[in-house]
């Protein structure tokens, strides 16, 4: 797999490099020349959260699945399973006040010590 990859990126870079040196000053060896920048500068981490973002908008729009993960495509299968709505809201109470008012039940002016 990597010497299919290095061997892919070796051609591509090639026949780039010979259109934008025949085409010099043009749009695109503008172009080219700028992503080439950008790719020797942005980091490995960010450019995997830029992609993982990417992969997700497209499977959110299209249901095209990138890679598949074990689990994902059968509900309550697996490690991913599907939470109804009302378990990514907030709580109700404050728990941390509870406590609180708990600990300090004569000082406290939380509604829950009235």
């Amino acid at each position: 797999m990597i010497i299919i990859s290095e061997t892919l990126a070796i051609i591509l870079g090639i026949a780039v490099g010979i259109f934008s040196a025949i085409r010099q000053y043009s749009v695109f060896d503008y172009l080219f020349t700028s992503v080439s920048f950008l790719g020797y500068a942005m980091p490995v981490f960010w450019f995997a959260l830029l992609l993982q973002v990417l992969f997700v908008n497209i499977y959110l729009k299209w249901h095209v699945r990138i890679f598949y993960t074990s689990g994902l495509n059968t509900p309550g299968k697996g490690t991913w399973t599907h939470r109804p709505a009302a378990a990514h809201r907030a709580p109700d109470h404050d728990l941390a006040g509870d406590q609180l008012c708990a600990l300090q039940a004569d000082t406290c002016a939380h509604p829950c010590s009235t």
